[in-house]
């Protein structure tokens, strides 16, 4: 993607704060769309973006969950991967250094199933180069002294996760469940414990039957739905989460399939939020034409998929800032 001036418009700048951290623009993968960064060089400038968020990691290798794991559904896919990856000394010695020569930045997403895993991923990241822009505290995992309940379904756990993964030393973004009644309450505690910023939301949990073989479809039984059937649930997750903290920096992550639906989380124009939005001013269209302020090179029969933005105000032309502004997620 590159940055157009629409003719006779000013020229936007798309630099974006969230929290400490800096990007020349808010377009991220969300953790888990892209494996861990370097799958995506094949197919676009990944400096391009303002971040890859690379799949989570644990402390030490994980093997993840038995298959079956992924099977598509009407209108997305569900999935119980269980968070497979080589864990996190492993991908700094053999993934970091070929996704850091493609001039990205990084943002590590990490976890564990015990306050003490999440400590010790946060502590393997303490040295990392400074490419590592942020780490993700992804709360939505199950928490073995819980009997397995999410950390991200818990105000107090979810504050011991994100306390622990101070020891990153870097900003901290803190990753919500969806699945929750408590999600307001949730987030203030993340912040409270240290995170900058909040990404809303991770997948919805769910099952698919298989009526034949009578027997679920995923090889661990339940999984997290994602793609587009998720999306008014994500809407409804980041606007939530802003209404309660207007000033907190929001990543919002779930079924987006076209840049227009990123503008469903453009939160400035609803006027304090009355529950009701509109799509106004706002003009989200592929090929070219423009997102908000933002002109958008896609080539054709492509569509934007995986990514993250937030825009500035229209015909303001300047900085996003974290506070007011939320950051989208395409899954």
């Amino acid at each position: 993607m590159r940055r157009r001036t629409p003719a006779g418009g000013p020229k936007v700048d798309l630099t974006t704060r969230i929290g400490s951290v800096t990007l020349p623009n808010p377009v991220m993968t969300a953790s888990g769309t892209a494996g861990h960064g370097t799958e995506l060089a094949a197919h676009l400038d990944t400096a391009s973006l303002g971040a890859i968020v690379v799949k989570s990691l644990h402390a030490e290798p994980w093997a993840g969950n038995p298959a079956p794991r992924v099977h598509a559904t009407p209108a997305g896919m569900i999935n119980s991967v269980g968070l497979q990856g080589p864990g996190v000394a492993a991908w700094l010695q053999h993934d970091l250094p070929d996704l850091a020569a493609t001039g990205a930045r990084v943002v590590v997403s990490i976890w564990g199933r015990t306050v003490d895993e999440f400590a010790r991923a946060a502590e393997l990241l303490a040295g990392a180069p400074d490419v590592v822009v942020a780490v993700e505290v992804n709360a939505s995992c199950p928490n073995l002294e819980d009997r397995r309940a999410l950390f991200a379904h818990s105000v107090a756990a979810t504050g011991e996760v994100v306390d622990a993964a101070s020891a990153a030393r870097r900003p901290l973004w803190a990753k919500l469940s969806p699945n929750t009644p408590d999600l307001v309450e949730v987030a203030a505690a993340a912040v409270a414990a240290g995170a900058e910023a909040v990404t809303v939301a991770n997948t919805v949990l769910g099952m698919v039957i298989d009526t034949e073989a009578r027997r679920p479809m995923l090889g661990a039984g339940r999984g997290g739905l994602s793609g587009p059937a998720i999306r008014p649930v994500a809407v409804r997750a980041v606007y939530d989460t802003h209404e309660a903290h207007p000033t907190l920096p929001i990543i919002g992550v779930g079924g987006i399939a076209a840049a227009e639906d990123v503008v469903e989380d453009d939160l400035r124009d609803l006027g304090g939020f009355a529950g009701a939005g509109r799509r106004g001013k706002h003009e989200a269209v592929l090929h070219g034409e423009r997102v908000g302020d933002l002109a958008v090179d896609v080539p054709d029969g492509e569509r934007l998929v995986h990514a993250a933005c937030a825009w500035p105000s229209v015909g303001e032309g300047r900085g996003v800032k974290a506070g007011g502004p939320v950051f989208r997620a395409w899954s």
